[in-house]
């Protein structure tokens, strides 16, 4: 008589030393792990996978729990950066290797353009809600792979490039690394230069891309007309394919602080590159509903505010700056709001405005000091181009040169 279906010789107790191995690597409990799986953790027990009554369950539903589409979810709900992910790979491989050897091999974990393109785009989900922990790891390692591996030329391969590469080039930007933000938007640019269709998701990740390109461009210490440049690029596209007019407010904003160092540098048209500085600062304060903005955009008009306060101070119209400094934070929702965001590029962007203020204000010691404050704040170790910078203020206003911290505060 034929005997009846058993799992491989071994299978139990490799799994469970695998699960293990997996969970004191990561750090992650058997629960989470069962939970993000969508298996339950009783059934990653030893004394169940050495159950013969359960064994034929759970060997099914491990290898549909471990299917290469649910690894990228389940990496997803775990929190997992690059290296929790490729732990996670392993586990996979060794479950389904003990499973199927001949199919399987644990120490060859493949590497392809597909799965470039899923841990891409896995970085870009996490750093949209602000997960850059997590977020950089996996959009370094899809870059990393683009670097090596000729692009993809079809519009899905092009779309998860403009995405990795426009995320991966702010956060240098963010970071404080203006050299290799240059040529990481540089490079992406290119990529894009040669699209000539018309698939509105890939439209909007290029409209993006000059947006963050312009930003480059200007940290990265290039002559304002070109971070200019590339910031009406951006906003023409939003106008020319009808892209949500929201997507302006940063577009128009981001023009502001190239006028004005423009306006620093030329002496005779000194007074029209201010005013365009003002103006654009403005226009994206309105597209942002004016005196009153509504919930959904908030935060990109208090940013779009931060950002003409800072354009006043360095324009040395210090009145109107703490008046409209004073009538901002006057409004309720204001110092919830940053309250709330706290240790997010928008509380690091209004501490910046701050310290503006503080100039406008001709307190340069307080400044000094809060400049300080903000180096030694460990909440603020993401925004290394903000640390450097405060550094250079503090010099500049424990030098008593108010001409440099103005110029400094529209860098």
């Amino acid at each position: 008589m034929a005997s009846g279906w058993t799992v491989p010789t071994g299978w139990e107790r490799e799994v469970d030393t695998a699960i293990d191995e997996f969970l004191v690597q990561t750090k992650v409990s058997k629960k989470r792990l069962g939970e993000a799986l969508g298996i339950n953790a009783s059934s990653l027990t030893l004394s169940h996978l050495e159950n013969t009554a359960k064994q034929k369950y759970i060997f099914h539903r491990l290898l549909n729990c471990l299917r290469a589409d649910n690894i990228y979810t389940a990496v997803y709900r775990m929190h997992l950066d690059v290296t929790g992910w490729h732990a996670l790979k392993h586990l996979s491989a060794r479950i389904l290797g003990c499973a199927f050897p001949y199919l399987v091999d644990p120490e060859r974990p493949l590497e392809n353009a597909s799965e470039a393109y899923e841990l891409g785009m896995l970085g870009v989900e996490y750093w949209e809600p602000g997960e850059w922990d997590a977020a950089v790891s996996y959009l370094q390692y899809a870059w990393g792979f683009f670097q090596v591996h000729p692009s993809d030329s079809s519009d899905a391969g092009l779309y998860v490039r403009l995405r990795v590469g426009t995320h991966l080039a702010s956060w240098q930007s963010t970071a404080g690394e203006p050299g290799a933000t240059f040529l990481t938007a540089q490079e992406t640019l290119q990529a894009a230069k040669g699209y000539r269709g018309s698939d509105p998701k890939i439209v909007e990740a290029i409209c993006w891309l000059y947006n963050t390109a312009g930003t480059a461009w200007r940290h990265a210490g290039k002559h304002p007309e070109f971070a200019i440049e590339k910031h009406q690029i951006a906003d023409k596209i939003i106008l020319a394919k009808s892209l949500p007019r929201t997507h302006r407010i940063p577009m128009l904003r981001n023009q502001a602080k190239p006028y004005a160092q423009w306006a620093l540098r030329d002496e005779v048209r000194q007074s029209g590159w201010f005013a365009e500085a003002l103006s654009v600062a403005l226009e994206s304060e309105q597209e942002a509903g004016g005196d009153i903005p509504s919930d959904e955009v908030r935060e990109e008009w208090l940013l779009s505010r931060l950002t003409r306060i800072e354009c006043l101070v360095a324009m040395r119209q210090d009145n109107s700056a703490v008046r409209l400094w004073d009538e901002t934070m006057n409004q309720e929702w204001v110092p919830a709001m940053v309250s709330r965001k706290a240790d997010t590029a928008l509380t690091a962007k209004w501490k910046f405005a701050g310290l503006s203020v503080l100039l406008a204000r001709h307190d340069l010691q307080c400044l000094a000091a809060e400049a300080h404050a903000f180096q030694n704040d460990k909440h603020n170790a993401p925004f290394g181009e903000r640390l450097q910078r405060a550094g250079r203020l503090a010099t500049l206003a424990e030098a008593g040169d108010e001409d440099g911290l103005r110029s400094l505060i529209v860098r």
